[in-house]
């Protein structure tokens, strides 16, 4: 793997994340939604959304740090990967859609699609690669039963 392309993937990941936030509150065009609504579904998914990457966390354990290359020995097929291959971006995207929904910012819940999640698939597929180097026919086999944010149907 290219350590640039890396290093690119997860400074633009962090900056489009950072960049949604700042957009929220620069931008001041509210969703048309009352605050009644706005704050339990925005909280609820922060909550939804954090668990996730708690959960994956826990299964990856020092894997975590952040590297698109593999640092661990075996592929990780436990828990939230039993069904997702990329629960931790997916954690972080319905966390910051929460946020959005919470501060009913309007432009914020927009870049979340414009800019994070272009982002967190262009990182995803980086990760894909490096893993598919390592672990072959195993990760080929794993990609047939899981799916790439959401659970296959």
């Amino acid at each position: 793997m290219d350590r640039a392309k890396e290093h690119v993937s997860g400074v633009l990941f962090g900056f489009t994340g950072l960049g949604v936030l700042i957009i929220s509150f620069l931008l001041d065009i509210c969703m048309p939604l009352p605050a009644k609504v706005a704050t339990p579904v925005g909280i609820g998914c922060i909550c939804a959304g954090m668990c996730m990457v708690v959960w994956a966390a826990r299964h990856l354990k020092e894997a975590i740090a952040g590297e698109v290359e593999p640092v661990l020995d075996i592929l990780v097929e436990q828990g939230p990967y039993q069904v997702v291959r990329h629960p931790v971006y997916f954690g972080l995207g319905v966390a910051l859609i929460g946020t959005t929904i919470l501060m009913r910012s309007l432009p914020g819940f927009i870049c979340v699609f414009l800019l994070f999640l272009p982002s967190a698939v262009y990182r995803a597929k980086l990760e894909e690669q490096a893993l598919a180097e390592r672990f072959g026919c195993e990760w080929e086999a794993y990609i047939r039963k899981t799916g790439f944010f959401l659970p296959r149907l």
